[in-house]
């Protein structure tokens, strides 16, 4: 005969694996999908690229076209940095096409005119993506707007939306200070929002914190995450780049395509993520002085793995990508298709 206490504790296992299994067949309806960012002018992905996309059987690509800012003295709107094909895309993927757009552009509203914007970026995008005969599945803005932009800028996203159609939903990049302060970034009209989840910490001044991404950084911004309105998908890091100091301020934000540059110039003494610099140089139009640093920041597989941990347990739809910023990076060649499923792993 079993007492009382028995059944009480035999009574909360069974709660308790009631609750355990609800979560795993929750998280097991997770729908999760795969896909890169291209974030080059060029078009011309390596074989490690093109292997690394059929082995992860992506679909869609999130394809920079070009950025948008203020013509030099003016508060006209133009493209820059459009995307130039030097190989031919790869069959049987869809792409999302995206345009970067300064914050600056929509600072003054009564200098934008948004429905003209809209249209010039709609019928651009056109005729990149029809020269190479490539299919939308959707459409991307990236900005970084503020409390003080979001009125323009949030009429210009009405106004993309009706040059898009009914049948091209379009997404935008949130930054975590959008998700932590929405009452005073306000909330995007869009289909869907991209979370940025890189680029996070404060590299004007000199530290020794990876401001690509810092966990300790970036662990006070999720606590509204679950709760955000727009339903999200997950872009992580997957990329490196070099930070150029002088006398500890930022002087220059460096591509990755400059690093082998300046270490096999033979100027530079390699400490860590340090290169500092023996004598002064001009290199590749920078001028470099004696005692000069050069930061180098990277995101490992491993270190990827850390923000897709973090991130995992707060997300807040059932049907989502994780986006790897990005294909054709120099870092991405050190990431190999178990390396992706590793990071993707805590999603499912």
């Amino acid at each position: 005969m079993w007492n009382r206490k028995k059944i009480l504790i035999v009574s909360i296992l069974l709660a308790l694996l009631a609750v355990v299994g609800f979560f795993q067949v929750s998280r097991s309806k997770r729908e999760v999908s795969i896909s890169f960012y291209h974030w080059k002018s060029e078009f011309f992905p390596s074989k490690h690229d093109l292997n690394l996309l059929q082995l992860c059987e992506v679909d869609q690509l999130y394809l920079h076209l070009f950025d948008v800012d203020n013509a030099p003295g003016m508060q006209v709107p133009i493209p820059k940095a459009k995307l130039k094909f030097q190989s031919n895309f790869p069959p049987g993927i869809a792409v999302i096409p995206t345009v970067f757009i300064t914050q600056r552009t929509f600072e003054d509203a009564g200098s934008v005119n948004i429905s003209e914007l809209a249209k010039n970026i709609v019928q651009l995008s056109r005729q990149i993506t029809d020269a190479q005969k490539l299919v939308w599945k959707g459409f991307q803005i990236d900005c970084d707007w503020t409390a003080g932009s979001k009125q323009t800028y949030f009429s210009f996203l009405d106004a993309l939306k009706k040059e898009l159609g009914n049948e091209i939903p379009l997404s935008v990049t949130i930054r975590l200070h959008q998700i932590k302060y929405p009452e005073k970034t306000g909330i995007p009209p869009c289909d869907r929002g991209v979370l940025m989840y890189y680029n996070m910490g404060d590299f004007k001044t000199y530290s020794k914190i990876n401001s690509i991404f810092d966990a300790s950084v970036a662990k006070p911004y999720l606590d509204r995450l679950r709760e955000y309105p727009v339903k999200l998908d997950y872009a992580l890091p997957a990329f490196s780049w070099a930070i150029f100091y002088k006398y500890g301020k930022v002087e220059k934000l460096l591509s990755d395509q400059q690093i082998p540059g300046l270490l096999n110039s033979g100027s530079f003494i390699q400490k860590e993520d340090q290169l500092i610099c023996k004598n002064n140089l001009l290199l590749n139009g920078i001028y470099f002085q004696r005692g000069d640093i050069v930061k180098i920041e990277s995101v490992s597989p491993a270190l990827c793995k850390i923000a897709a941990d973090q991130i995992a347990p707060h997300v807040n739809s059932s049907d989502f990508q994780v986006i790897f910023y990005h294909i054709s990076s120099s870092e991405i060649q050190n990431y190999a298709p178990a390396d992706i499923q590793n990071i993707l792993h805590p999603f499912y």
